[in-house]
């Protein structure tokens, strides 16, 4: 039986954006986000990293496009978020 913890929405977002991935509110939708500007501005408080940011725009399902935030992780965050990952992957659940 693994006894490594369940990661919650936080630390579960924060391990997508150290593997290196981008997301805007859509593609985090997908993956079980539905608030990403929150997420973000509290993983930035809770471990003081910064996402890069950019607007986009994205096709609607009307067959228009709209303009979202995508964030990502660059240089010593991505890497600060890398080693804040890899000690919440060893973090074993309490018996």
């Amino acid at each position: 039986m693994n006894n490594v913890k369940q990661l919650g929405k936080l630390d579960s977002m924060l391990l997508r954006f150290s593997l290196g991935e981008r997301h805007h509110r859509f593609t985090a939708e997908g993956v079980g986000d539905h608030t990403l500007h929150s997420t973000v501005s509290d993983l930035q408080k809770r471990y003081g990293i910064y996402f890069a940011r950019e607007w986009v725009e994205v096709p609607t399902r009307f067959g228009g496009t709209t303009r979202v935030k995508k964030y990502w992780l660059e240089g010593e965050h991505l890497e600060k978020a890398q080693r804040i990952a890899a000690a919440l992957k060893e973090k074993p659940t309490k018996a």
